[in-house]
């Protein structure tokens, strides 16, 4: 925690100046034009924007990723996974969020470019089913594609745990 904590800040503050650089290099700009010019339907030109811009971030990331998700864990003995599972880990993560991302991202820009007054109050409404409908999704579909999950044997800490979701309301078996 006493590395994590301020790697977050860090992370953060390289986030942030990476943001800063994309918009006033110009670089955002450029990178638009040149999908708007080599797509024409202004949804797919939107998302490969999206997509490239977070592909790029990942990329430029990719050191504090493998030393906040790989090195620190292995150091405190919380991991012994391999390089090459984490690598596919980060590489199947990457993939999620940039098709994912992009798709948003495209309705998103689509949206602020339609409804250039509405857009904030259209976009709150439709955050909040979008927030809901991703965590009902996350743990079903996203995490068993980085985890193996299998029942725990009936032991004392199994019946501990499962009666303490019954004290709480919770139908487990």
């Amino acid at each position: 925690a006493a590395i994590g904590r301020p790697l977050y800040f860090i992370i953060a503050a390289f986030e942030l100046a990476l943001l800063v650089w994309f918009w006033q290099s110009g670089a955002a700009a450029r990178l638009a034009a040149a999908c708007v010019r080599r797509i024409r339907l202004p949804f797919f030109s939107a998302a490969a924007f999206t997509f490239l811009t977070l592909l790029g971030f990942s990329l430029a990331l990719l050191p504090f990723a493998w030393f906040g998700g790989y090195v620190i864990p292995h150091q405190f003995g919380l991991s012994d996974a391999p390089f090459s599972v984490w690598i596919s880990d980060w590489a199947k993560d990457l993939a999620l969020t940039t098709v994912i991302g992009a798709a948003i991202g495209a309705g998103f820009v689509r949206l602020v470019a339609r409804r250039e007054k509405a857009w904030p109050v259209i976009a709150g409404v439709v955050a909040a089913p979008l927030i809901l409908f991703s965590n009902a999704i996350f743990p079903v579909f996203v995490t068993p594609l980085f985890n193996h999950y299998v029942p725990l044997p009936d032991s004392p800490l199994s019946r501990s745990i499962l009666a303490m979701a019954a004290r709480n309301g919770i139908a487990a078996s």
